[in-house]
């Protein structure tokens, strides 16, 4: 079964408010992805590349639900890229509040991870394994 695209044009508009964000407040150039990449962005300082972001924009405060839940595939993506790289990996989250933003870790051991997901989209491969992490993971981007 071919999984949909499901990206648009106001996703890319968050990315960039996102990548403004992130010159602002770090002075670090981004790079926006080609579509389906384990990340959404590449950021570099000067000649340098120093890290990836993973975007997750959502119309709700921080601190909303009981935690942050995240795709436990995209994480296991997103840690071997930081293995291979050895560049780290941003998790932000674009909120109504602000942008928060967590450095990944190397392994998934100390991450709780059950079956979830979004029944929104009315997609089945929405509900999959998901990361659950806690909002003490994150500090708002200043």
């Amino acid at each position: 079964m071919v999984r949909p695209v499901y990206e648009t044009e106001q996703d890319r508009a968050n990315e960039r408010f996102v990548m403004d964000e992130i010159k602002r407040t770090r002075g670090w150039l981004s790079y926006a992805t080609p579509t389906l990449s384990c990340v959404d962005l590449i950021v570099r300082s000067g000649d340098r590349i120093v890290g990836f972001v993973e975007i997750r924009t959502r119309n709700m405060n921080f601190g909303t639900y009981d935690d942050v839940i995240f795709s436990a595939k995209k994480m296991e993506s997103i840690i071997e890229l930081s293995a291979i790289t050895h560049l780290p990996t941003y998790l932000m989250l674009n909120l109504t509040d602000g942008i928060f933003v967590w450095g990944c870790p190397k392994s998934m051991s100390n991450i709780v991870i059950r079956k979830g997901g979004s029944t929104r989209r009315n997609d089945p491969l929405d509900i999959e394994q998901v990361c659950h992490l806690p909002w003490s993971n994150f500090r708002r981007l200043e």
